[in-house]
């Protein structure tokens, strides 16, 4: 079922600001919206999200690398050594711990892809200053299966998806 549309209505004003963003949507198989607010600037909410590395996440992770093996899709070491502002790039092309920059502007927005055999995951990352000296956070997770393994891998990971990425969401927030 492709959700585009109801992601795209949703972060409307800014995407019409920035058509590149839209083909992120199309065809996708799974969408997920989360937003939170920060005092933090883009660059400082994504070291926090990017590089967030508790104990338990390296354990699933390991984990991980077995049902990897099992399913013969693409491994993935993250890189989990912290992290300066610096390390967070927007240049299309990039490399931004596991995932590639596609499209980005400085204190605007980042969408970042991990490219995999069974799985395309894109994160979109957009920042709306607030009046009140907040800035509004909205990730987008749009996902592609390229293989029935990518469909399988991510009905098992999905809840701890949701576990995961809500804690890199508040890393982020209180980086």
């Amino acid at each position: 079922m492709d959700r585009a549309p109801f992601f795209i209505a949703m972060n409307q004003t800014k995407i019409k600001d920035h058509p590149e963003l839209l083909n992120l949507y199309t065809g996708a198989d799974y969408t997920e919206s989360k937003s939170t607010e920060s005092t933090n600037t883009l660059r400082r909410f994504m070291v926090g999200f990017l590089f967030y590395s508790p104990r338990w996440l390296t354990y699933l992770f390991r984990l991980r690398s077995v049902v990897a093996k099992v399913l013969r899709i693409d491994d993935v070491k993250f890189d989990t050594k912290p992290q300066d502002e610096e390390s967070i790039c927007f240049a299309p092309g990039d490399k931004c711990s596991v995932f590639t920059v596609l499209h980005g502007k400085e204190d605007d927005y980042l969408a970042l892809r991990y490219e995999a055999n069974h799985l395309r995951a894109d994160i979109l990352t957009m920042m709306t200053p607030l009046p009140n000296g907040m800035n509004h956070f909205e990730i987008d997770t749009i996902v592609n299966y390229k293989h029935w393994t990518g469909r399988f891998y991510f009905f098992l990971v999905r809840p701890f998806h949701h576990l995961i990425f809500s804690r890199m969401i508040h890393a982020g927030k209180t980086r």
